[in-house]
């Protein structure tokens, strides 16, 4: 990062937190990207809730469909996928802390433009009139897998809580607060829907098929059950994760590690696994 960039994002990142200018940069942002409100939807995640395995499966139902329907590339497993498809986060990249990403053309197989996520409590005021995607699991078993996803695989984070009880009394707050944030958030207008890591890992097909229904499309349901078995590839995913250093190599990373807490976990997505080791 040029010393430029990393002046901007000293300045401009503390003011996104008022809701007022992040609305301010987001509609100007918006307005240079030639976009309206109706071509994006914001995914709106705490981490380790799924948001992988929602990317991951939209990109390649996007990109089946083009194969099939618009003479698109052949699609064969692709773990770096999301990252051409999905490449933009909301409170970076539409807020100008950094330039947006120009989306893979065929995302335009979702009725969308971008599809840029958030880690954040709902912005009410500042994504009013833009459909907000929302995915939430059991915040100890969240917890769990962020510890061993996250912090314990990881040299460079490790330190930084003692284990998964110390993570989750110290995240517990934030976590609470974004989950109470989106409980009701129809109550306020917004066009949401919100999907649970649950339903996400034990119905996939069906789950991918309600979010493009709610996208305002028929689904394939071929295309769905293709889309769900070239997911799957990326096995980080199945248990909630898939940050870029679980699918390519990082010298900080114990892979070994990693993986033992994956495949230990494959069958049940480790949904549960907080509920006897964590106390409230």
């Amino acid at each position: 990062m040029s010393i430029f960039q990393r002046a901007r994002v000293a300045i401009i990142r503390p003011l996104v937190d008022n809701d007022l200018v992040a609305r301010i940069l987001f509609s100007l942002r918006l307005c240079v990207s030639n976009l309206q409100k109706k071509d994006i939807v914001i995914l709106a995640t705490t981490t380790k809730t799924g948001t992988h395995y929602v990317r991951f499966l939209l990109a390649y139902y996007a990109a089946l469909w083009s194969e099939k329907y618009d003479n698109g590339p052949v699609v064969e497993v692709d773990h770096a996928i999301v990252d051409s498809f999905f490449p933009n986060s909301w409170h970076s990249g539409y807020t100008f802390v950094l330039s947006r990403k120009q989306p893979d053309y065929r995302i335009g197989a979702l009725g969308i433009k971008d599809l840029p996520r958030s880690h954040m409590s709902l912005r009410s005021f500042s994504w009013r009139g833009v459909r907000v995607l929302h995915t939430y699991r059991d915040r100890k078993d969240q917890a769990m897998v962020s510890w061993f996803m996250k912090f314990n695989c990881d040299r460079r984070f490790r330190s930084a809580y003692s284990g998964p009880q110390d993570l989750y009394d110290n995240t517990r707050d934030e976590t609470l607060a974004q989950y109470s944030s989106f409980a009701d958030i129809a109550k306020g207008g917004t066009n949401s829907l919100r999907i649970s890591f649950e339903n996400l890992f034990h119905d996939p097909s069906n789950t991918l098929a309600l979010i493009l229904y709610w996208l305002g499309l028929e689904p394939d349901r071929e295309l769905c059950e293709r889309a769900v078995s070239l997911a799957k590839q990326t096995q980080s995913i199945l248990v909630g994760g898939g940050e870029k250093w679980h699918r390519f190599p990082n010298e900080h990373v114990d892979y070994a590690e990693l993986q033992e807490f994956i495949e230990s976990n494959l069958e049940t997505g480790a949904i549960g696994i907080g509920r006897n080791i964590l106390d409230t």
